[in-house]
């Protein structure tokens, strides 16, 4: 399903491909947190007073970063999906907005409220972020 008849329209990503997404991510974030948390705190004797700061750099590389230069993560580019919103590469109310509130979706959200949507076939396909923020996920 796309909007606008044009090629560059913006396809509609369903629920379900965005929680597939956000797992994905989960778990590469999952991963690369286990491999660097050895090196970090074991071999190099970094982090150990605080290891919350630490995880919260290593999210904002992984996501937030990725997210502002390229509008996408690893999971989103596996999937063939990025992130749509008008002045990319400048950091804007909208990006700022959408950054904070992906967050609560990735973390949050995810269990307690996307994961029933998919069980009761919800109609309605936008993450928070994306409601408050008005960038949007899309298929390529």
């Amino acid at each position: 399903m796309s909007i606008g008849k044009d090629k560059s329209a913006i396809k509609v990503v369903s629920i379900k491909l965005k929680l597939t997404i956000l797992f994905v991510d989960f778990a590469i974030f999952g991963l690369l947190i286990s491999l660097l948390e050895y090196t970090i705190y074991f071999q190099l004797d970094l982090a150990r007073d605080f290891p919350w700061l630490f995880l919260f750099f290593i999210y904002f590389i992984f996501f937030t970063l990725s997210e502002f230069f390229f509008n996408r993560t690893l999971g989103m580019k596996l999937f063939k999906v990025s992130i749509t919103y008008k002045n990319h590469k400048k950091l804007n109310k909208a990006f700022v907005i959408y950054s904070i509130l992906i967050m609560l979706d990735r973390f949050l959200f995810l269990l307690i409220i996307y994961f029933f949507r998919v069980f009761f076939h919800s109609k309605n396909n936008l993450l928070l972020s994306e409601k408050y923020s008005g960038i949007r996920w899309s298929k390529e």
